[in-house]
């Protein structure tokens, strides 16, 4: 029997634990001699490009180890890979992820499982958004509701628009401090007003839009939420639909004047039904069509006895006709419609107003 040469040995080798390690599930990824006697990774599909970018930078550092016969570090893979420890963050939780159910891939690893990096653990405890069990399955509760609201509203986000991800995640961080709201309490108005009653059904590029509409909801949610109830109470006077878009539409149509009846009548909604019952038959009597806008209009000399605030806007009146009877009749109508009884303040106004500033005062 004729004696192998070391070359010869080396081969089989390689040709064994070329066999061996083909064997391995790395998506689409396979292992072939080269010309020079080496082993290399090959992509035997153009499948793997549909892969997330993070898995097949994984999958390709993993396969590139193998080739070399090399155990693999977890931190040095995971720190070579990313530069910022988000990103890192992300990758170890998806490592993770896919090497679950994968016992011959955890073999090439020098770490035990579930991987761990003790310098990453430090930064998800500083994250309020960032949660993760004890084999290291991490959730980022921030990035899982801005994707619920952009599957509502359209808007781009997801992992092949890194830029939108990036622009979206900064700006309702930014909205949340400032705003000194909890993402559980934004979430509770997305899931139980917004997307049943104020939905916006057009279009958007940004979470913004959302954020804006959840502003007015956060600044005073106990009035915002009289004023929903006084809608639908308005639309079924009517019997009008109460479907989503339907409210959403007239809502966007009468927020403000809805606003500024409950606002005279102490945001109290007994006594807003109570109006609308007898609104609603004296005009259906004679056969006339009304809004919220006529009910508005008609307000303070049908029911003046259910205004809260009538007396003080009387004394504001008063205060502007009789004890300041030297101002022009134009500017006193100015001082009316804003609102203004600061005498100090009203003196400052008139100073411009004799400069012949009124317009600009008037766009105030």
């Amino acid at each position: 029997m004729k004696k192998l040469t070391k070359k010869e040995i080396e081969k089989q080798e390689k040709e064994k634990f070329l066999e061996k390690i083909n064997l391995l599930d790395l998506k689409w990824i396979k292992f072939e001699l080269s010309k020079n006697n080496k082993i290399v990774p090959i992509l035997n599909s153009t499948k793997i490009f549909s892969l997330d970018s993070h898995k097949l930078q994984l999958y390709l550092y993993i396969a590139n180890k193998i080739a070399k016969n090399e155990k693999i570090n977890v931190k040095t893979m995971v720190f070579y890979l990313e530069k910022s420890n988000t990103k890192r963050i992300k990758l170890l939780d998806i490592l993770n992820k896919e090497l679950k159910d994968k016992a011959e891939l955890l073999e090439w690893f020098e770490d035990s499982y579930p991987f761990k990096i003790e310098e990453l653990e430090s930064e998800v405890k500083k994250d309020p958004y960032i949660v993760k069990d004890e084999e290291w399955n991490i959730r980022n509760l921030l990035f899982e509701f801005i994707e619920k609201v952009s599957n509502l509203t359209k808007f781009i986000f997801n992992k092949n628009y890194k830029t939108s991800i990036q622009r979206n995640m900064k700006t309702i961080k930014q909205w949340l401090l400032e705003n000194h709201v909890d993402l559980k309490d934004l979430e509770w108005y997305f899931d139980n007003i917004y997307s049943k009653m104020v939905y916006d059904w057009q279009q958007h590029k940004s979470i913004k839009w959302f954020l804006l509409e959840a502003q007015e909801y956060f600044y005073n949610p106990d009035n915002y939420k009289k004023e929903l109830k006084a809608l639908l109470l308005f639309l079924k006077t009517k019997n009008e639909s109460t479907k989503r878009l339907a409210v959403w539409t007239a809502f966007k149509k009468y927020k403000n004047t809805l606003s500024s009846i409950l606002y005279h009548l102490d945001y109290n909604l007994d006594i807003f039904e109570k109006i609308l019952k007898d609104f609603s038959a004296e005009y259906k009597r004679y056969w006339l069509n009304w809004t919220l806008n006529t009910l508005f209009n008609n307000l303070f000399q049908k029911y003046p006895q259910h205004i809260k605030n009538l007396e003080d806007i009387e004394n504001k009146d008063n205060k502007i006709e009789n004890k300041d009877n030297w101002y022009e009749k134009e500017f006193k109508d100015f001082v009316k419609l804003k609102w203004i009884d600061d005498v100090d303040i009203i003196k400052e106004y008139y100073n411009i107003y004799k400069k012949e500033w009124i317009q600009a005062i008037q766009e105030l």
